[in-house]
């Protein structure tokens, strides 16, 4: 209801006065916790997921065979050219179908997609190595040397995909 003489909430000086109610907030609390902790998990669950399944991809479509290059090069761009929405659905519902599988599809999907995205972030930092350190450190066997080199390249682009998430 207007007052007379100005607007609606509005003093006759132009100061605005809003009542909030905090006790909603206060007595949803806990709740709201809750709901910060499951997303905490899913991203760091997703985040650590889409390492392992990036590295493993990165490394075939680096190092690998020609049809495990092929494979892991279809998989990315599939993953990658498609919305996350589309993933979470197929793999909630169409994945229990399929394969007689169930998992939860959210957690899947963000993992699937993450992995994706690291997959190719991990590979351009193992083909930033120089070559000559690359050859060394497959020749006698200390791969260590080569993803070290490429982990700390990669960390500062999966820091940006862990703010994504």
């Amino acid at each position: 209801m207007a007052r007379p003489g100005g607007r609606a909430g509005l003093e006759s000086n132009g100061e605005r006065h809003v009542n909030f109610d905090w006790s909603a907030i206060w007595a949803a609390l806990p709740d709201l916790m809750d709901g910060v902790r499951l997303t905490v998990f899913i991203a760091l669950v997703g985040l650590v997921g889409g390492f392992v399944v990036g590295m493993i991809a990165s490394m075939f479509r680096a190092y690998g065979p020609k049809a495990m290059n092929m494979l892991a090069q279809i998989d990315i761009e599939l993953i990658r050219g498609t919305p996350i929405v589309v993933q979470v659905m197929f793999l909630y519902f169409a994945l229990p179908l399929l394969a007689h599988i169930r998992i939860d599809g959210l957690t899947a999907a963000i993992t699937v997609n993450s992995g994706a995205y690291l997959a190719e972030v991990v590979r351009g930092a193992l083909l930033s190595i120089p070559k000559g350190l690359t050859e060394a450190g497959l020749a006698v066997a200390v791969i260590y040397l080569i993803l070290t080199g490429a982990m700390t390249l990669a960390l500062r682009l999966v820091e940006k995909r862990m703010k994504i998430l």
